[in-house]
């Protein structure tokens, strides 16, 4: 009532209060949220947290059938984002994705903490009621705006911008892995809280579970460096890889691809 926003017996609008039309429209926002509409519209009580992590890496339905498909355009809307040049894309950049969970009287979040949810590995933090009392992994230092191999964010970033440089083939190459990664993690979640672990024993678990990933992301640049860039058929646009060198250039980045 203070700001203007409602009359004396109005009820509040949230979307139309706090949505800015232009901004969302140029980063196609109305978009992705369309999409994942789509992704999640079942009952509530049949979607899993891996629907929800799938989600958050969804690319839109033409990568269903166009196994080239290239994050390279300025526009497209889709709900996984990766910064393309110009300003469209420049609204949709991911910069990090999580997914709540209940599970059994404990809160887990499953967290990236890192860019791109696609070639991120999510990861579990135990905190909120239920959880309160665990004790959270060492993060290690906050990433600043520069390259610090010394945080998480940007030893990853050097991963995802590498990926970019042939993305059909380099995360192929990666996918089953971190796909078969994160099931592991789960259950051995579950599984713990369904034995009555107590506050110490999942914390320890989280901690763990967090180095393993730390291991998994060790190897991957190498890994995917192996494959080359050069093919005209999986080399993103030219704007795209230059928009990139650029970012990585202002960020003091070592070469990467």
């Amino acid at each position: 009532h203070n700001r203007g926003w409602l009359q004396s017996n109005d009820i509040l609008d949230f979307k139309a209060t706090y949505t800015d039309p232009l901004r969302a429209r140029i980063g196609t926002g109305f978009k992705r949220q369309c999409r994942t509409t789509d992704l999640l519209s079942k009952d509530a009580s049949e979607i899993k947290l891996e629907d929800m992590i799938a989600a958050l890496r969804d690319h839109g339905p033409e990568t269903e059938t166009n196994p080239q498909w290239q994050p390279d355009t300025t526009t497209g809307g889709t709900v996984c984002a990766h910064a393309s040049g110009g300003m469209a894309r420049r609204f949709g950049q991911t910069t990090g994705s999580w997914v709540s969970e209940t599970y059994k009287g404990r809160t887990v979040h499953w967290v990236t903490a890192t860019a791109s949810p696609d070639t991120s590995i999510f990861k579990p933090v135990f905190f909120g009621p239920g959880s309160d009392g665990i004790a959270r992994p060492n993060f290690g230092p906050a990433p600043q705006d520069k390259f610090d191999k010394e945080t998480l964010w940007w030893r990853h970033e050097q991963l995802h911008r590498a990926i970019l440089f042939n993305y059909p083939e380099r995360m192929a190459a990666i996918a089953n892995e971190r796909n078969q990664l994160e099931a592991d993690f789960v259950a051995r979640v579950h599984s713990a809280v369904d034995s009555g672990a107590d506050e110490e024993e999942l914390g320890a678990l989280s901690a763990q579970l967090w180095q393993e990933a730390a291991q998994v992301e060790g190897h991957r640049l190498e890994q995917v460096r192996t494959i080359p860039v050069r093919d005209k058929r999986t080399r993103p646009a030219y704007k795209f890889r230059r928009h990139w060198k650029k970012l990585s250039r202002r960020a003091k980045m070592p070469r990467i691809v």
